[in-house]
């Protein structure tokens, strides 16, 4: 006999998808997302039959049942949709008010973001609804695009953990992340940004698995100042930075994933105001995407993370002759400084 529900089930809904419990009928869909060689490649369960499924059909009542766990099955909103993935909470504590996530979608719908929009809706029920402090995800350091979905949606890279998990015979390297309930709003993966002709964009902090977006972008950028082309350096440049935690680069994203421009800091010290600074010292638009108010987001978007550092201001200097990029900077409150003259000395 099955036992009685802890609390009643609670859908949720999107623009686009309703979150619903999955149901003993829903054991087919399951087995082919879960036995999909796409899926289960980074995925940490899988299942040869559809008789075997059944045991995670079973899971998902038994740790909802129990409170330590719910998933919510993803359809399209209209009636008698189906499923077409799944996301979910597992590992819930209730007294320190943690729990991890987890989710998989059917190859056919990849990159349609269904992912984001349907873990931000999860993410709000769990912070506001459910009272949770802090959710984690584990991920392998191969899954590329796992990482970058959840720094879109907010999350900070904590650290690497090293043959964590055993999987097929080898010792797997996890990437650990974390969102908290008071990271909500503030980090700027999570940022978005309007401007009358850009409908949306995505701000995020870049990883190091970003390296080879970032690094055109920067080879472009030292091109505009009279330096020779130069892919390797810039590549080297920007993963040497991002290893050591040296700077600060957010990524602009437009909402098919591409990149559309990227904004670079170096977090200093400023020994009269006796405080943290931010050095902004890199800011580039793609050509096509220039007029469009993305120079702006990212500006924004750098100002609220140098914020979040503790920094009390930022700095910046620019070619006098750069005078787009100058009527951008006083648009937005920056000041240009009349009473010191900036030298320089080469090494």
């Amino acid at each position: 006999m099955q036992a009685p529900d802890a609390q009643p089930f609670v859908e949720l809904e999107t623009e686009r998808f309703r979150l619903r419990r999955i149901v003993a009928e829903d054991v087919g869909v399951v087995f082919r997302g879960l036995s999909d060689p796409r899926v289960i490649a980074h995925y940490g369960v899988s299942y040869e039959s559809l008789d075997a499924t059944r045991r995670q059909m079973e899971w998902f009542e038994e740790i909802r049942t129990a409170g330590t766990g719910v998933w919510w099955g993803i359809c399209g909103r209209e009636p008698g949709s189906p499923l077409i993935g799944a996301c979910g909470l597992n590992d819930i504590t209730a007294e320190h008010r943690l729990a991890e996530i987890g989710y998989w979608l059917l190859p056919e719908f990849w990159g349609q973001g269904v992912m984001v929009e349907c873990l931000e809706a999860m993410l709000r029920h769990a912070f506001d609804t459910m009272g949770l402090h802090r959710v984690a995800a584990d991920v392998d350091v191969d899954n590329h695009r796992s990482r970058r979905l959840l720094e879109r949606l907010g999350f900070q890279l904590e650290g690497l953990r090293r043959g964590c998990e055993l999987k097929a015979g080898a010792y797997l390297d996890l990437m650990c992340y974390s969102r908290l309930a008071t990271d909500s709003g503030a980090t700027p993966g999570a940022l978005r940004g309007r401007s009358p002709s850009l409908p949306a964009s995505t701000v995020r902090r870049a990883s190091l698995g970003d390296v080879e977006r970032v690094a055109p972008l920067f080879d472009d950028y030292r091109q505009f100042y009279g330096l020779e082309p130069d892919r390797a350096v810039a590549r080297q440049f920007i993963a040497s930075r991002l290893l050591r935690a040296e700077s600060v680069v957010l990524l602009a994203e437009a909402p098919d994933g591409g990149v559309l421009g990227f904004v670079q800091m170096y977090p200093s010290f400023s020994s009269l105001r006796a405080a943290r600074i931010c050095v902004l010292y890199d800011l580039f638009v793609v050509p096509e995407a220039r007029r469009l108010g993305v120079g702006r987001i990212l500006m924004d978007a750098a100002a609220a993370e140098a914020r979040r550092m503790g920094a009390v201001a930022m700095v910046l200097s620019t070619s006098k002759t750069n005078l787009r990029a100058k009527r951008l900077y006083e648009s937005l409150g920056w000041q240009r400084d009349e009473d010191f003259d900036e030298y320089g000395l080469t090494l």
